[in-house]
């Protein structure tokens, strides 16, 4: 049995936030490629853009740690970029890019951080809710935050 590591963050205040988008647009299955009918729009990601202030809690902590977390559009929309920065020396920082695989349904992220790990991840953002996710052999680790 793995170890089960639960991340809970609160998103706390919006600092900067880019005008919202009138027209959906599609996450291109390849970016710059043909768009499969099964594409996601980038409508519920758009809520998101911005930087924003947020605490950080962690099952095997116990203890509330400040940070900051910037979403971001990659030039050409084809990626959205997340960058977080903790405020604590054993919560690292880290960058998350996140898009729509090369084969396959539904959206995926690649995770890296100040330690030099690397995984991938799923992530969905569905009525409000953003989750990420990854089932691994000695690491399951899951994230979830409400929009409001």
């Amino acid at each position: 049995m793995g170890v089960h590591d639960v991340y809970t963050h609160v998103v706390a205040v919006a600092e900067e936030r880019s005008p919202s988008r009138k027209q959906a647009r599609a996450w291109p299955r390849v970016c710059g490629g043909e768009l499969s009918p099964e594409a996601h729009t980038h409508e519920p990601f758009d809520a998101l853009i911005g930087t924003w202030t947020r605490e950080a809690t962690r099952s095997l902590f116990g203890d509330v740690v400040p940070g900051s977390v910037t979403f971001e559009w990659l030039e050409g929309e084809c990626f959205l970029v997340q960058r977080s920065h903790n405020d604590h020396e054993l919560f690292p920082d880290a960058i998350r890019i996140i898009g729509a695989p090369a084969d396959g349904d539904g959206l995926v992220m690649e995770y890296v951080d100040s330690r030099g790990v690397r995984r991938p991840c799923g992530v969905s953002l569905e009525d409000g809710v953003l989750r990420m996710w990854r089932d691994a052999p000695g690491v399951d680790q899951r994230f979830c935050a409400t929009l409001g």
